[in-house]
């Protein structure tokens, strides 16, 4: 049946494919069966809508990830034939069948706009705003904004956002609001910044400009275009038919691309529209969808990879192939680069941000999974959906706390051990101290020294900085030889290690005589000379550096 149907249609518009033209602005494109003016009409009330929305929001030159393209037919029968009424994504753009007069589907359009170029807002902002911009007019570069929508649709969504955007008092600041609410802001945050007054203020004013029924319209100056800046551009042989076919779904798509390659074998586009990928992509396919769909056939991973790698690079706006080369990739750091760009790409898309969180999350990176979790707090779709993530991140948060308890715990355990360790060495310094004078040693001198226990004594304190070149072991005590920075010579008693505060990081093995490879110190002690040893003072402290 869908085969007779291509049969049907493509004949009848290929005999009249050279009546056709092709307009092009920004990232709109109009095939025009039905005269140049209605179609230079229908380009520039795309743009003018697009540049108020962008207005609104304070978001110049809004695009979506795929471009759109609007296929004019004579007539209303004809262009449902193709089922006009409805924005739908092809092939390689947003496409809609329309007819001179006929419905552009406004919210709908507004709805592309809004997903592509924004975090997402409340419901009744988003609502609002596609009710609003449903009833605009343009008149070459003026816009009329705020045309009352029938009496059945006038809710309170309608009505805020007609107060907010026509409404002097308001409008100059309602980017305010619409940046707050997309970073999450609540209504109080919301209001109180853009308008200084509360939600509940506010929507009794709301309700009273509803009530009221008077609704005014608005002029704004739109973009400074006109429809003479739109010239007719060339297209190649088979391109509309391919337009044409690309407008139908499913199996009656399939067949009328396949009427297209009955007259001419090897078109990429119409190869691509027949789900021949692989054949498409070898006739020098440019459709990132094309890649796309040609990896996910590929059965080694690096193949795919490499066809999902150049869907990217023809559509750089497109989230799905990052997602789809995380999937393929064993290394954990392209993995995560590919998932969080998918999550720039893409905010508005709840599954990419939980993706990217249970990554993060798995790797050990808490904090960035939590932080994620945040992210897809602000894309949910529900209160209910949000809760959920909310728990997440709490659930991740706890994670992370545990994770660095158990690393604080870790490092003190560690520095009580190096700790003990150092008070070890020590004691065994002034045990090898205690021993017999070597006759031999010129250091030596009478009789051991007593332990004196320390207390919080007057004495003036001194600083010393340097390198720690010698350690003598005198008979009960250690002299400490500092060559300081400065290249003075300092030396300084210790009698008790088990009183000294030992700090510092790197492997320390003390031993008496020269230290080998010296090493870096500063020093705290006591002043108190000692004629005999020929020291200046008593440590204290010892930092190794």
């Amino acid at each position: 049946m869908f085969r007779i149907l291509a049969a049907l249609l493509l004949p009848a518009l290929l005999t009249a494919a050279g009546g056709w033209q092709r307009f092009r602005s920004g990232p709109f494109e109009v095939l025009t069966g039905a005269g140049p003016k209605p179609g230079r009409e229908i380009l520039l009330e795309l743009e003018q809508l697009r540049f108020t929305l962008g207005f609104l929001l304070g978001q110049p030159d809004m695009e979506a990830v795929w471009g759109f393209r609007v296929v004019v037919f004579d007539s209303a029968q004809e262009a449902r034939r193709y089922g006009a009424g409805q924005w739908r994504l092809g092939r390689d753009a947003w496409m809609l069948a329309a007819w001179p007069g006929g419905s552009l589907s406004i919210p709908e359009f507004t709805n592309i706009l809004l997903e592509a170029n924004t975090q997402r807002m409340p419901d009744d902002v988003e609502s609002g705003l596609r009710s609003l911009l449903s009833t605009i007019r343009v008149e070459r570069t003026r816009v009329m904004l705020g045309a009352p929508v029938p009496a059945g649709r006038r809710n309170l969504a309608w009505a805020r956002m007609h107060l907010l955007t026509v409404n002097p008092k308001y409008s100059g600041r309602v980017r305010v609001l619409f940046a707050n609410v997309q970073q999450g802001g609540d209504w109080h945050s919301a209001y109180g910044n853009a308008f200084e007054t509360t939600p509940e203020a506010m929507d009794a004013e709301v309700e009273r400009y509803l009530a009221a029924g008077s609704f005014p319209i608005r002029t704004i100056s739109g973009a400074p275009i006109s429809v003479r800046d739109f010239s007719p551009r060339d297209f190649g042989p088979g391109y509309v038919e391919t337009a044409l076919a690309d407008l139908l779904e499913g199996e009656a798509a399939r067949a009328a691309h396949q009427a297209v390659l009955d007259r001419r074998p090897g078109d990429p586009a119409a190869l691509e529209g027949a789900g021949r990928y692989e054949e498409a992509v070898k006739a020098g396919s440019r459709s990132a969808r094309c890649y796309l769909e040609y990896g996910k056939r590929l059965e080694q991973p690096v193949r795919a990879r490499a066809a999902w790698t150049r869907a990217a690079e023809l559509n750089p706006r497109w989230a799905e192939p990052y997602v789809l080369m995380a999937g393929v990739d064993t290394n954990e750091t392209m993995k995560l680069q590919n998932l969080r760009k998918a999550t720039e790409l893409e905010p508005r898309n709840p599954e990419y941000w939980v993706m990217t969180a249970e990554a993060y999350a798995e790797a050990g990176r808490y904090r960035d999974a939590a932080r994620t979790w945040g992210g897809a707090m602000r894309s949910a779709k529900s209160a209910e959906e949000r809760e959920r993530y909310y728990q997440a991140r709490m659930k991740v948060e706890a994670q992370r706390t545990g994770v660095m308890s158990d690393a604080r715990r870790n490092r003190i355990e560690e520095r009580s051990l190096e700790h003990r360790r150092l008070r070890d060495e020590w004691a065994d310094l002034m045990r090898r101290a205690r021993e017999p004078d070597d006759p031999n040693d010129p250091e030596a001198v009478g009789s051991g020294a007593d332990v004196v226990e320390w207390w919080d004594d007057p004495r003036p304190k001194g600083r010393a900085a340097g390198t720690l070149a010698k350690v003598d072991c005198i008979r009960g005590v250690a002299r400490l030889v500092i060559e300081g920075y400065d290249g003075k010579t300092v030396q300084l008693v210790v009698r008790n290690p088990g009183e000294i505060v030992l700090t510092g990081g790197g492997e320390r093995t003390l031993g008496c005589g020269p230290q080998n490879p010296p090493r870096s110190v500063t020093v705290e002690y006591v002043e108190e000379v000692d004629e005999n040893l020929n020291t200046i003072g008593e440590v204290t402290l010892v930092e190794f550096r």
